[in-house]
């Protein structure tokens, strides 16, 4: 490199040196040869403006030559940046090979998961549809539920605190009172029914015996008209009517009296049902409470609030 530079430099220099030369002109030629004439002033001007020159020249060459030799460097920069670059691609192609088959199959699972969504979406939109009958019933059930388990909870609480001896006593008054009062309510429906059919059968022999009466009276007239046959027999058709009507007069009497024997029962056993109330109301509460000032089902209650 140096070799290079000092040879341009001398190339340059020749060719100053040449037209400097040229400009003079040719040689006076002189019978005698001998040195010519030279202006000190021109040689030191020329020879100084020659070197100058040369100087610049050679500034130039150098210049030049650290530009070639910073573009070489450039370039073998350049170069060994490609290769590296190079080198990282083909290093990194197994993972990017990778990333790609993740790619791939991520894009298998999202079509599989879109199918998914779609039919999801369908499911959804059908139980969209009775979604809110459902929901009003599931709540309708929950609040039911809800109150269940409360009633329950506050099971004790009602039983002991809310709790009114003479409401209980009077309970089972009626329940021990309850047998002797149906076996009352049975009497009066079959007084009703034996005092019915006593009416009806007494109406009967009175119908039977004004009907004999009446056949008695006929058989006197036939009688007297000479027909003694038809007044034999209508005597004795009355005297069998009237028979029939003193056994239906006996028989309604008959149900009369055991009508008015089980008012007798009656009587004894409404005495047998206030006895067995009162006992148990004295069982259940001996000490005879009062009733409560307040009904303890509702005293605890809380007003309803104002809208």
């Amino acid at each position: 490199m140096w070799v290079t530079q000092n040879l341009l430099v001398l190339a340059v220099a020749g060719r100053q040196c040449y037209a400097y030369a040229m400009l003079r002109g040719p040689p006076p030629v002189d019978p005698v040869p001998g040195p010519p004439p030279v202006n000190p002033l021109l040689h030191e001007l020329a020879g100084r403006s020659a070197d100058a020159k040369i100087a610049a020249m050679k500034a130039k060459a150098v210049a030049a030559a650290m530009r070639t030799q910073s573009a070489a460097a450039q370039a073998a920069t350049s170069k060994l940046q490609a290769e590296k670059v190079e080198m990282e691609n083909v290093m990194k192609k197994p993972d990017l090979d990778h990333h790609k088959k993740l790619a791939e199959e991520a894009a298998k699972k999202a079509v599989v998961a879109a199918k998914e969504a779609t039919g999801a979406l369908k499911q959804t939109q059908e139980i969209a549809k009775t979604a809110i009958e459902e929901a009003k019933k599931m709540a309708v059930a929950e609040v039911a539920a809800e109150l269940t388990k409360k009633y329950h909870e506050l099971d004790e609480w009602r039983t002991k605190v809310l709790d009114s001896p003479y409401e209980r006593a009077q309970k089972a008054g009626m329940l021990a009172a309850k047998p002797y009062n149906d076996m009352i309510k049975q009497f009066y429906m079959r007084q009703g029914q034996y005092q019915d059919a006593a009416a009806k059968m007494m109406a009967k022999a009175n119908s039977l015996a004004s009907g004999a009466a009446g056949l008695a009276g006929g058989a006197q007239g036939r009688l007297n008209g000479g027909d003694a046959i038809g007044a034999n027999q209508d005597i004795f058709t009355a005297t069998a009517m009237k028979g029939t009507s003193e056994k239906y007069a006996g028989a309604a009497q008959a149900l009369q009296g055991q009508a008015s024997q089980m008012e007798k029962y009656i009587a004894e056993y409404v005495a047998a049902g206030h006895l067995a109330a009162w006992t148990e109301m004295y069982k259940t509460d001996p000490d005879a409470l009062p009733p409560p000032p307040k009904d303890p089902n509702v005293a605890f209650t809380p007003p309803p609030p104002s809208l």
